[in-house]
């Protein structure tokens, strides 16, 4: 389906989906196959929307994005294909790991401001074209109420763990639990929720103070029950990640700023 080049991944050097796959890639002498493009330092990427990180595109359409691993980039630039079984659940996933859609969601009450061809063709892997697109569209806008209330807990979890990810970093990486469980209570999970789901302004609900507050409880009671072990999570993710000097020359060397 789509052999040779043209295929461009960005990344974070922070995600730890992007780390793995780098370092698989790396592994199997393949980081040269597609062009690696490092987001960290611009907001100017003009075709294109990116939803999540790492967003993997060939000829200008996204074909991939978290939750995917290295295994699956190395098929897809080898020109194979990826199968996809219930594109309904793979877009959910989608959303489920990344922050904006996940964020976006929450605060609407909603997962209809996050129907978007583009996420919807990177969590399927760019498989569906024509009325089965259209198709999937439409039956996932008619259940859309259904499919929030399904996965709103799972979505809440995720959310708490980027939660946590941004305190540990905002600390300097001194984040403690008495810390992050005053944070969890009050107006600061809703404050984060509200800056995170948009750019600016754009994304936020009309009003941005109907949001849907009964997840924010539940945000906020996650995080306080699981302080300790969040704090570990994210030191253990992040330590590996900054700690690691060959993963870095990759990136130095594989990756491109978008100017």
């Amino acid at each position: 389906m789509m052999a040779g080049g043209e295929f461009i991944m960005y990344i974070h050097p922070t995600c730890a989906t992007s780390y793995s796959i780098i370092k698989y890639l790396y592994e199997k002498d393949l980081v040269g196959r597609l062009r690696i493009v490092n987001t960290s330092n611009t907001l100017h990427i003009p075709e294109f929307k990116i939803w999540s990180v790492p967003w993997i595109m060939y000829r200008g359409k996204p074909i991939a994005t978290d939750p995917v691993d290295g295994k699956e980039v190395e098929v897809l630039i080898n020109g194979g294909n990826i199968e996809v079984k219930d594109p309904i659940e793979a877009f959910m996933n989608t959303i489920l790991h990344s922050v904006l859609a996940s964020a976006v969601s929450v605060l609407h009450a909603s997962i209809e401001p996050v129907v978007d061809v583009d996420l919807i063709n990177a969590a399927t892997r760019g498989t569906l074209q024509g009325d089965d697109l259209v198709g999937i569209i439409e039956k996932i806008r008619l259940a859309s109420d259904k499919l929030y209330s399904e996965w709103r807990d799972k979505l809440v979890r995720a959310l708490a763990v980027s939660f946590v990810r941004d305190a540990w970093w905002g600390s300097e990486g001194k984040l403690d639990s008495e810390q992050l469980q005053s944070m969890a209570s009050g107006n600061y999970i809703s404050a984060w929720l509200i800056a995170k789901a948009g750019i600016g302004r754009v994304a936020l609900p009309d009003n941005p103070l109907r949001y849907d507050k009964e997840a924010v409880k539940i945000m906020s009671k996650f995080i306080s029950s699981n302080a300790r072990g969040l704090i570990r999570k994210i030191e253990r993710e992040q330590e590996m990640i900054l700690s690691d000097h060959e993963y870095w020359e990759v990136i130095k060397r594989a990756s491109k700023s978008i100017q």
